[in-house]
């Protein structure tokens, strides 16, 4: 009998670790509410219309270094350009050989706010998108 109720014990241990392992995920539009929810929190400043398109991960003329970043991330390359400054946004791809990483699309900005942008932004992808 105490064996028996030693292994019950050791598999009930076992199913509820792996449970509590388990990590939680949010899916497709959970995770889009998250994020505009994130966004609202973070920058009571912004008008919604501006957190919808930060949370979209869309960029226009007349954002702020700091919505872009809220959008795109961390840029993988700045650089000035005369009075512009000019943020880039790779992709990996990925070789059998080697990997290669390919500057897609770019945010240029004068005096802290987008002027333009070049590329095709569809082709960076988000693992929380």
């Amino acid at each position: 009998m105490w064996l028996r109720m030693t292994i019950v014990a050791l598999i009930m241990a076992s199913v509820m670790g792996g449970c509590a392992s388990q990590k939680f995920e949010l899916q497709g539009p959970q995770r889009r509410v998250y994020r505009l929810e994130k966004i609202q929190n973070q920058h009571p400043e912004w008008d919604e219309l501006t957190v919808q398109k930060v949370a979209a991960r869309h960029v226009e003329i007349g954002m702020s270094r700091e919505m872009v970043f809220e959008a795109l991330g961390k840029a993988d390359r700045i650089s000035q350009q005369g009075d512009e400054e000019e943020w880039g946004y790779e992709i990996i791809i990925d070789r059998y050989t080697h990997v290669d990483r390919k500057l897609v699309y770019f945010v240029y900005f004068k005096n802290g706010h987008v002027v333009r942008t070049a590329g095709d932004r569809s082709k960076l992808s988000y693992t929380n998108w």
